[in-house]
């Protein structure tokens, strides 16, 4: 089962550096304060891990510039990868979060009704949820 959060903007508004820190800072708390990116143990000690699976845009950094200020290692999705190399990924990397893209939610909705992706629970969607989604 998913749990989704939408981040919803409309038409595009210049920002200042300040902006986008406080914008990033927010995000930050509110992963930490859902613990949607729970520390994991490796061999190179206990790390966090968030996937990120967009192309890049306003989101995409203030996304990852939260996971910079909560100490979270980005792992990052490409358009090229296919559901064999996204399973892997993900369950390699342990990831509980997943920030996306409308268009890249299939993707990710076809591996769990496949039953795959057992450690993914939390979507955060960029775009606007259509009925479709």
């Amino acid at each position: 089962e998913l749990t989704f959060l939408l981040i919803e903007l409309g038409e595009y508004e210049w920002k200042t550096y300040s902006q986008i820190h406080s914008d990033s800072e927010a995000l930050a708390n509110y992963l930490m304060a859902k613990d949607l990116v729970p520390k994991r143990d490796t061999e190179d000690g206990q790390i966090r891990f968030m996937a990120l699976y967009a192309k890049n845009r306003e989101e995409w950094v203030v996304t990852d510039f939260a996971c910079i200020l909560s100490g979270v290692t980005v792992v990052t999705l490409y358009d090229t990868l296919g559901k064999d190399s996204l399973e892997y990924i993900l369950d390699q990397t342990y990831i509980k979060t997943c920030v996306l893209s409308a268009d890249k939610l299939k993707n990710i909705v076809e591996l769990k009704k496949e039953g795959k992706l057992p450690l993914l629970t939390h979507v955060v969607y960029f775009d606007e949820v259509k009925p479709a989604d």
